[in-house]
């Protein structure tokens, strides 16, 4: 996959926390103060500062800091339910 485009991902979350994530998206772009991302947050934005942080975090904690390896186009069919208890521990 190449860098810099942009890629839909199907992915699954709870009604709330997408119920949450508008209501914060909606709230950022209506706040002027001068700490705040006024008006340039939108769910792409807010989605994808989520996803970098996350890849950090898990990085830093599972891998020494270190980028992951490159996973082979077409692995899909890996199974990705170890990712679930990485996030809860």
């Amino acid at each position: 996959m190449s860098t810099g485009g942009k890629v839909k991902v199907p992915a699954y979350i709870t009604n709330e926390s997408l119920d949450r994530l508008r209501n914060t998206v909606v709230a950022l772009q209506g706040d002027d103060r001068p700490a705040r991302p006024a008006r340039s947050a939108t769910l792409t934005s807010f989605v994808q500062a989520a996803i970098t942080a996350a890849v950090k975090q898990a990085k830093e904690k599972h891998n020494g800091g270190r980028a992951f390896p490159r996973t082979a186009q077409g692995a899909e069919d890996r199974p990705a339910n170890r990712l679930r208890e990485t996030w809860s521990s």
